[in-house]
Formats: C-alpha cells, sequence, structure tokens
C-alpha cells in the first residue's frame, strides 16, 4: 500500500510542477520498494515462526502433561492389579470331607413305615487358611422327596 502512495505523489509531482522524473529515480524507487517488500516479508515469516514455536512450546507441554497422567493412571492400573493378583495367590481353606458310617433302619410311627438314614461325615480344613464351617448346615435330596434340612453335631478338632 506505502508502494502505491508513494507511486501516487511521484505522479501528481510530475503533474503539478510540470517536470518529468528522470528514469534512475523511477528505478531507484523501485529498487526501494522490492527491498521494503523483502524486508517486511521476512519480519511477517518471522513473527509467524515464533508465533509456530510458541505453539510447538505449548502442544509439547500437553504431550508431556498427558504422558505424566498416563504414567500416574498406568501406575494405578498396575497396582490394582497386583493387589488382586496378589489375592488371587492367597491360600483358600480346603475341605476334605469324608463318610464314616451310614446305616439304614425301619422306624414305625403311627402305624406307617419310616426309613432312617444315619450318615456320619467329617469335614476337616486341610489347608493353611482358617475356614469359617463353624455352623454350617447340611441339605440331602433323595430321590422323589424334598431336599431337607439335616440335624449336624459340630465338633471342633482337638489342638495337636
Amino acid at each position: 500500500m506505502s508502494g502505491f502512495g508513494l507511486t501516487l505523489l511521484t505522479f501528481l509531482f510530475e503533474k503539478i510542477s510540470g517536470s518529468d522524473i528522470p528514469y534512475p529515480v523511477y528505478v531507484g524507487i523501485f529498487v526501494v520498494f522490492v527491498f521494503i517488500a523483502c524486508y517486511l516479508a521476512w519480519i511477517d515469516a518471522r513473527q509467524d515462526m515464533h508465533r509456530s514455536s510458541v505453539e510447538i512450546s505449548e502442544k509439547n507441554q500437553e504431550l508431556l502433561d498427558a504422558q505424566e497422567l498416563i504414567k500416574s493412571k498406568q501406575k494405578k492400573i498396575d497396582e490394582l492389579e497386583s493387589a488382586l493378583l496378589e489375592k488371587k495367590q492367597k491360600p483358600l481353606p480346603q475341605l476334605d470331607a469324608r463318610i464314616l458310617e451310614q446305616f439304614t433302619a425301619e422306624i414305625t410311627e403311627e402305624g406307617v413305615k419310616k426309613t432312617a438314614i444315619t450318615v456320619k461325615i467329617t469335614v476337616r480344613n486341610i489347608g493353611e487358611i482358617p475356614s469359617v464351617a463353624v455352623d454350617w448346615m447340611p441339605f440331602v435330596s433323595t430321590v422323589g422327596r424334598n431336599i431337607r434340612q439335616c440335624r449336624i453335631k459340630h465338633v471342633t478338632r482337638p489342638e495337636s
């Protein structure tokens, strides 16, 4: 825009004064315009480069922050996974059940024959972890009958 203004002033000066401006002055003005245009383009490029480097720095900082967040989340995930694995590796109670005795008896109550079955079962914890099998209640299912709750007698193992 400044080149247009200077060219217009030169034209008006020629018309008002009535004299011609020599050719080398026009060439000098053209060279000055080219120099000014190159300088202004260089300044614009420098400012763009500075803005770009600031944007890159900001993006790099955002990337570093995101990587740090990912690292902290991954650390928490690893901690949770190791805690879960540790829980899975804990020993469980190992219960050993055996039938010691069983016998059948026929009982007559009020003129009705009934069959009574007695089964002695032992359940022991042979694992490393204590069991919570205190006051458990077994149920028995027989063919053609409903599931029935059984009476149990809990006997603790003497300490050795």
